[in-house]
């Protein structure tokens, strides 16, 4: 893909949106502040924001690879859209591949851009600017919420005459509006709780409470101590056992991007770090992340010696609460869903990974072969 500049007159007016291919991670730093500010005001915060792609693209991919497309509108920043430039085997055929920077790691990809009205322009745009140039055969994002940019992007394609797939991810977001409601007899976020896990969750207070003082802390500094801390803790209990999913047992690029993650989120305010604290010992931690009225909690951890006091549950109660004080108005889990989330949320809001094909000879025989044999799960 070339660095070429190219306009589009959807903007609304006479002054065109244009799309152009930036300077990878170098010219990073120059497009931070506004792709942050449009993070923001897209709701797409903390991901996607410029030290998150960073932070993947630095560990899990080759930065050459990197095909950052930015569209702006007399100067003013409307859309960001990292993709991946890459050869692959699709299918047993060698292609092409342009797909979103992400992996099961990053647990959502979206095309960052205007909400509203300005949005369909703006993908408008940038759809046909990667529809001129002809050095890929498909285009694939994976893990994308419902009705976000990639949608309205892929909804571009569709309009040209492209194939567009849709098929389900396993990521999903559950989320827990803290906003108080009127007449409501438990606090912001326990709406969707039951009665009787309320009253466990008492319990199982009670019971810590007479072995010593509990108390949450939390940090915003992203300290190598507290990083080791918290991926110890993780390793000690069933997530560290085969089959577990702590970050010491995978690949050491994996622990590499949540330090990165960390360390740079931190500088931003968006990265902390929870501690649930029974006397002076540790026995439950969070990894998360906030946006400016939000918080995900990326990972958590619990010394499985109080297992049975369910420490995990009492660590989201004390970081809702705090979310609460702070005037949060979002606390959602996002990831593929475990049963503990389900306590909290009944249902989630399910993501899903969007092809599209160009509507050429290849392209077709592209997406027969991908609707001809089952999907496998993208690592």
């Amino acid at each position: 893909m070339s660095g070429h500049r190219a306009g589009s007159d959807d903007g609304g007016g006479a002054v065109p949106i244009e799309v152009r291919v930036a300077g990878g991670l170098a010219e990073l730093p120059q497009l931070a502040p506004a792709w942050r500010e449009l993070c923001d005001h897209s709701g797409l915060s903390p991901f996607m924001s410029p030290e998150w792609v960073s932070a993947h693209v630095r560990t899990f991919e080759n930065p050459a690879q990197l095909r950052l497309l930015v569209a702006h509108q007399a100067g003013r920043l409307l859309g960001v859209l990292p993709l991946i430039a890459e050869r692959a085997w699709f299918r047993g055929v060698y292609v092409r591949r342009l797909r979103a920077a992400a992996n099961h790691h990053t647990l959502r990809f979206d095309f960052i851009c205007s909400t509203g009205a300005a949005r369909e322009p703006v993908a408008t745009a940038m759809w046909r600017f990667l529809a001129r140039d002809r050095g890929w055969s498909y285009l694939e994002l994976r893990d994308t919420p419902p009705g976000g940019g990639a949608e309205a992007l892929l909804h571009a394609a569709a309009r040209d005459g492209c194939h567009v797939v849709r098929r389900s991810s396993p990521i999903e977001t559950r989320a827990l509006p803290l906003l108080a409601t009127p007449n409501s007899t438990v606090p912001p976020g326990f709406e969707q709780t039951s009665r009787k896990f309320r009253a466990e969750l008492r319990r199982t207070r009670r019971r810590l409470q007479a072995l010593g003082p509990l108390q949450l802390t939390s940090t915003t500094a992203a300290l190598a101590a507290d990083l080791d801390d918290f991926f110890r803790l993780e390793a000690s209990g069933w997530k560290g056992r085969p089959g577990g999913n702590a970050i010491l047992r995978k690949p050491a690029p994996v622990r590499r991007f949540y330090e990165e993650l960390a360390r740079t989120t931190a500088g931003t305010g968006a990265f902390i770090m929870h501690r649930l604290r029974l006397g002076d010992e540790t026995i439950a931690m969070s990894y998360g992340l906030r946006g400016p009225d939000s918080f995900y909690p990326m990972r958590w951890c619990y010394d499985e010696r109080f297992a049975a006091s369910g420490p995990g549950h009492l660590l989201i109660e004390e970081i809702l609460n705090a979310c609460v004080a702070e005037r949060k108005v979002l606390f959602a889990f996002t990831g593929e869903p475990f049963e503990y989330e389900r306590k909290w949320s009944a249902s989630g809001t399910p993501h899903v990974f969007l092809s599209a094909f160009p509507n050429t000879l290849g392209g077709r025989l592209l997406h027969t072969l991908k609707r001809a044999r089952p999907p496998r799960r993208t690592p």
